[in-house]
């Protein structure tokens, strides 16, 4: 697809997210790609990040002599403008978890998987260091936490009072 084409987007020459391909490899692609029909053929609306991920964890697997995967697709018609409405709402309608939130689901997940903080990372698409930073912040006082998820004190200092003792 090139620069003319009405869904092109630059983003389709930037290389695999690794944290997606590795989260792609453990869990498969969740969410299904939009695709529109052209000429016969499909053509990605919205998941063009997913495809690409999806391809590199494919020739990683095939590598590893491992089964594939395949990528779910809902195919879309409509016009030009309709598509392309649709890949600007799927990438900017997203809402972002708070970091409390974040570091609590992580925290069931250890619970649930016997601690694999690996397992947790790749589910997240972070650091294990950023897994046990999470699990950190989850033991600072209820004030401070409510201050971290109303966004009025952020997380890198509301660590710095982690290694307070509580009293201070």
């Amino acid at each position: 697809m090139d620069e003319s084409h009405a869904l092109y987007d630059k983003r389709v020459h930037d290389p695999p997210d690794e944290s997606l391909v590795r989260n792609i490899m453990m869990h498969g692609v969740i969410e299904p790609v939009v695709i529109a029909r052209e000429n016969g053929l499909p053509v990605v609306v919205a998941g063009r990040s997913r495809v690409i991920c999806a391809r590199e964890a494919n020739r990683r697997l095939a590598l590893e002599g491992k089964t594939l995967i395949k990528v779910p697709c809902v195919n879309r018609g409509g016009e030009a403008h309709d598509l392309y409405g649709v890949l600007i709402s799927e990438n900017e309608q997203r809402r972002g978890d708070t970091p409390i939130n974040r570091a609590r689901k992580a925290a069931k997940l250890l619970a649930l998987n016997g601690g694999d903080r690996t397992a947790a990372a790749v589910a997240f698409g972070v650091t294990e260091a950023t897994i046990q930073l999470w699990a950190n912040l989850l033991e600072l006082s209820t004030p401070v936490l409510a201050a971290v998820d109303a966004g009025k004190l952020a997380c890198s200092a509301a660590m710095q009072l982690h290694a307070l003792p509580t009293v201070e």
